[in-house]
């Protein structure tokens, strides 16, 4: 069974690992990084992952913009998106449904109750519900 392919929009290197090690070790997911918006829209748009899951606050970029451009754009549109937050905000969830992202959720959501989304989404595009 091939794995699924998950894309981490971030800038910080130690959140990246932490969330690769924990969703590389169920051995269902392949997680690859990019630290900016630029390489991670390329990346969508040549790789198109299954998930693509993005931070709201990057240095010098917003994650909203980013997102906005892959719902955009017709090659990253279908590609679902969860938005990571490191406070919640209401603005941040309403705003995140508005440019149809999947979902905004903590960044310091349980590895178990992230997997349980990123299963979720995966099976609601397989048709499995």
């Amino acid at each position: 069974m091939a794995k699924s392919k998950v894309l981490l929009i971030e800038n910080e290197q130690n959140f990246y690992r932490y969330i690769k090690n924990n969703l590389e070790a169920t051995g269902r997911f392949e997680v690859n990084f990019a630290k900016n918006a630029a390489t991670g829209i390329k990346f969508t748009k040549k790789y198109k992952p299954d998930v693509v899951l993005l931070d709201i606050l990057i240095p010098g970029e917003d994650g909203f913009d980013i997102l906005k451009l892959l719902k955009g754009d017709i090659k990253t549109r279908i590609v679902p998106v969860v938005m990571l937050a490191g406070k919640m905000k209401q603005q941040y969830k309403e705003k995140a449904m508005r440019l149809y992202s999947e979902d905004c959720i903590l960044k310091s959501t349980e590895p178990r109750a992230l997997i349980a989304k990123i299963d979720a989404i995966l099976n609601r595009q397989k048709g499995i519900f």
